[in-house]
């Protein structure tokens, strides 16, 4: 025998946790090896209703939720947490520590313990930000919630190998939509949460810490695949239509994409585009933050000031003004009085909005970048077909039973 084949066979044992012979080896090189029942062939009869094939794609739903949990909700509440635990120079890095977490992350592959490990993290980026006492502690929190959410969104990885290649797009659209509440409201959400609970906005973390703690469960009593293989208004409109448009290429990049490679690179190759794209992100979002940023301090006091000053707020008092605006919280400036904060308000509305255009501006240009590189892919209407790459396996699904193949779903 070879010994060289037969160490990469016991080392993929061991990480399966199924014990089986050589012979059960259907394909194997020098750098993978997958065995008989990994492969999506012979599905027993009520596999796509198995606890185990549920249990999987549930846990796959909890951590994609928590992704957006660990990102959208802090991200949107930063004003308020660095009222309380700064001020700090370092609050933009709460969520730049993310996107670059992020980009890291998705350089790593694995497979059961992959999404175990990640979804822990997850729940680590949770607790340090329901004791956080600094702002540093929560950008080191983001970083692990960075290298998590690169794990978390990796579920395209794993249900695509799962399922008939020609139903990707409708389960990885089935479990993003798990987390619509929060990818579509997120901003809504955490103010509501912060001013409606004695937690404030930690409560977003401590909502994390649940549901990350649920993903972790559910894996690690469910999940039993050998996923991956061994390796080394006007305004409103404009938005809705933005964000559908930000979905459908999200979709067909994580969905269709991997189509038209071998399934054993299926996860090198999700990794490396996720990585391309969170590290183009983080760049992307700095410029974005420099843009909007020194368009605000043209466009607040040519709008706010006049405004301020003519509801009757003492020109003394405009630096205060300026201050608190960053928080949201205006009652602590001196002279303040609720028709001077309608009006402040307005006017900082409008501030904003023509400081948005030019942010606007530099994402037509990604876009002009995106839509080139859209007319140069491949077809990939001919890999929609009904074969299913891999399959769970164990006594939650059935499988290694007696049994009689059943129909494709």
């Amino acid at each position: 025998m070879d010994l060289n084949k037969d160490a990469v066979h016991r080392q993929d044992d061991v990480e399966s946790g199924y014990d089986a012979k050589y012979d059960d080896v259907v394909i194997q090189n020098d750098t993978f090896a997958i065995k008989r029942e990994a492969l999506g062939t012979d599905l027993p009869p009520n596999y796509w209703r198995s606890p185990g094939f549920i249990g999987t794609v549930a846990a796959l739903c909890f951590g994609n939720i928590s992704n957006y949990l660990s990102f959208v909700l802090p991200a949107n509440s930063l004003a308020l947490i660095n009222e309380t635990l700064g001020p700090s120079n370092n609050i933009s890095w709460v969520s730049l520590a993310y996107t670059l977490g992020l980009a890291v992350g998705f350089l790593i592959v694995g497979r059961i313990w992959f999404f175990i490990c990640g979804n822990f993290l997850a729940l680590l980026c949770g607790v340090m930000g329901a004791v956080a006492k600094d702002i540093n502690t929560l950008i080191g929190g983001n970083i692990l919630g960075g290298l998590a959410g690169a794990v978390q969104i990796s579920f395209t990885v794993a249900i695509s190998e799962l399922v008939p290649n020609k139903h990707r797009p409708l389960w990885v659209v089935g479990i993003f939509a798990s987390s619509f509440q929060f990818a579509a409201f997120g901003p809504v959400i955490a103010q509501a949460l912060v001013v409606n609970t004695v937690l404030g906005w930690r409560i977003n973390y401590y909502i994390n810490i649940a549901v990350a703690g649920m993903a972790v469960l559910l894996f690690v009593l469910f999940l039993s695949a050998l996923l991956h293989v061994h390796r080394k208004s006007g305004s409103f409109s404009s938005e809705f239509m933005a964000c559908f448009s930000v979905g459908i290429v999200e979709i067909c990049s994580l969905a269709l994409a991997p189509l038209a490679l071998p399934s054993e690179d299926i996860g090198a190759a999700t990794g490396a585009l996720g990585s391309i794209r969170s590290g183009g992100a983080a760049v992307a979002t700095a410029i974005y933050v420099a843009i909007l940023n020194n368009k605000l301090k043209v466009y607040i006091p040519q709008y706010v000031t006049p405004a301020a000053v003519g509801a009757g707020l003492p020109e003394s008092s405009l630096p205060d003004l300026y201050t608190a605006l960053t928080t949201g919280v205006l009652t602590t400036v001196p002279g303040i009085t609720p028709a001077i904060e309608a009006a402040v308000g307005a006017a900082n509305a409008i501030a904003a909005a023509q400081a948005f255009r030019y942010v606007w501006y530099a994402v037509i240009a990604f876009c002009c970048l995106a839509l080139g590189a859209a007319c140069l892919t491949v077809n990939y209407g001919e890999h929609l077909t009904d074969t299913v790459e891999r399959k769970l396996h164990g006594k939650t699904v059935h499988v290694g039973e007696h049994h009689e193949p059943s129909e494709k779903a």
